[in-house]
């Protein structure tokens, strides 16, 4: 009973801990395959390519709210907040239909750009990127990784619309599929002596057997229904919500990669390695914690379009509390068991101290905490903190780079935490209780009921 009632939320996981689990393999064997060079390299497209993931400024996320806004019967998209919708939900095909079309043809623009855009930072970084290599050219492999960032920019929105349409298990389940096949070929690959270039290859085979797989379900999903005729719907109505969010996502960029940046320029990098190695552990909890919300997101959305506060607020709170005690065991487990783990396997990295190490896990509690909020806020088309996240990224970054030299490592984390604090970790929380129409103190009432009942279950 309690495996089927959170099957979509243990997909999810599963999905994830998959792609995890390849990590940890294909990380040893890249890096006793891969010259030094190489996999610079490859960190450098890496980097690249989460630059170019931004091109879509934030409209992923909307266009599923959009999705999920119309298979709640809505007849159109609210510039601001959801709209109302009476009776039984019926969902609007006919605005389902024309969203799909719509939203193929904007994303193959956005192709084209990450594709315009790759050929300028090719230009720019070539000069950085001419080392001698035994297998494929720098130049090759760049070709070849511009073409699965292509691939991953056209193909983004697939599994956008389908989680919109409420089917989270099933592309949790072509997330299984896909990653399966991706982390496999790698592998093989690698072992067969086909370095850099098979692991670019496999950047490209997720992203298009995901979009393949979504896309043909969407499709018949369209056929099945009792639409007439596809309708435009006015895309125009996500980009108050869009360009917010896309800005947010900007900001977290500078959040969440200038740390390491500026820590490998004053620290070297075998500070970096440490602290590089608790940010992947603490990010992995982070996003199991965040599936619980994740995946209920088009019966949020519903809730919201119907204005039923009562059943969105034991929706969220049941989510939130799984997620709260999901982050707590990993933490815990983080800072006492990992270290033991990683001497077990002889890793030749260490964890950070024990103090810094509790220290982070606390900011990385505040910002899981507050992101969950803020989630929620986006869902109800409301975008408030845009300022706050971008002035943050850049105070984090200038009081970094002055903190590091006094201090080290402490000075990021610190530095990193109290700018939060100042107004990320607090904003979003009291926006989102102001979604759910309830307060703080209802909200953990009802946090800790959702949770004795999930756990009786």
């Amino acid at each position: 009973m309690l495996l089927g009632r959170y099957a979509a939320e243990l997909l999810s996981i599963l999905a994830y801990g998959l792609r995890l689990a390849g990590s940890i393999i294909i990380t040893p064997l890249a890096i006793r395959h891969l010259s030094s060079d190489e996999l610079g390299y490859w960190y450098l497209l890496v980097n690249i390519g989460g630059a170019v993931a931004l091109l879509d400024f934030g409209l992923t996320p909307n266009v599923t709210r959009a999705c999920a806004t119309f298979a709640a019967g809505a007849e159109d998209l609210s510039r601001h907040g959801s709209p109302s919708s009476e009776g039984e939900i019926s969902p609007n095909w006919p605005k389902i239909g024309g969203l799909v079309r719509q939203v193929k043809w904007l994303y193959l623009k956005i192709a084209f750009a990450a594709a315009v855009l790759m050929v300028f930072a090719f230009i720019g970084l070539r000069s950085t990127i001419s080392y001698g290599t035994d297998g494929s050219s720098p130049a090759e492999i760049w070709w070849v990784f511009t073409a699965s960032t292509v691939i991953s920019a056209y193909t983004r929105s697939q599994p956008a619309l389908l989680i919109g349409l409420g089917k989270v298990a099933e592309c949790n389940h072509y997330t299984l599929i896909a990653a399966f096949t991706s982390i496999s070929v790698v592998i093989g690959g690698l072992m067969l002596g086909y370095g850099l270039t098979i692991m670019v290859i496999g950047t490209a085979i997720q992203p298009a057997i995901l979009g393949l797989l979504c896309s043909l379900k969407i499709n018949l999903l369209l056929k099945s229904s009792d639409r007439t005729c596809a309708t435009d719907t006015n895309l125009a109505a996500l980009w108050p919500t869009t360009w917010r969010t896309g800005v947010v996502s900007v900001g977290a960029y500078m959040v969440n990669n200038a740390s390491s940046i500026i820590c490998a320029k004053y620290l070297g990098l075998s500070v970096l390695a440490s602290f590089g190695l608790a940010t992947q552990l603490f990010t992995a909890v982070q996003t199991i914690a965040s599936v619980f919300l994740a995946v209920r997101v088009p019966a949020v959305v519903a809730l919201m379009v119907r204005r039923r506060h009562t059943e969105l607020l034991r929706i969220v709170a049941r989510a939130h509390a799984l997620g709260v005690a999901c982050f707590i065991m990993g933490g815990v487990s983080i800072c006492f068991a990992a270290p033991f783990a990683l001497k077990l396997i002889g890793s030749k990295t260490a964890l950070l101290p024990l103090p810094l190490l509790g220290v982070y896990a606390g900011v990385r509690f505040l910002e899981w905490n507050h992101s969950q909020f803020a989630s929620l806020v986006m869902a109800d088309n409301q975008v408030p903190f845009v300022v706050p996240s971008i002035a943050s990224g850049f105070a984090i970054i200038a009081g970094s780079m002055l903190a590091i030299q006094y201090f080290g490592l402490w000075g990021v984390v610190l530095v990193t935490g109290g700018v939060q604090a100042a107004c990320n970790n607090w904003l979003p929380v009291l926006l989102g209780l102001r979604v759910l129409n309830c307060g703080l103190r209802r909200f953990a009432r009802a946090m800790i009921s959702e949770l004795s009942s999930a756990l009786v279950r």
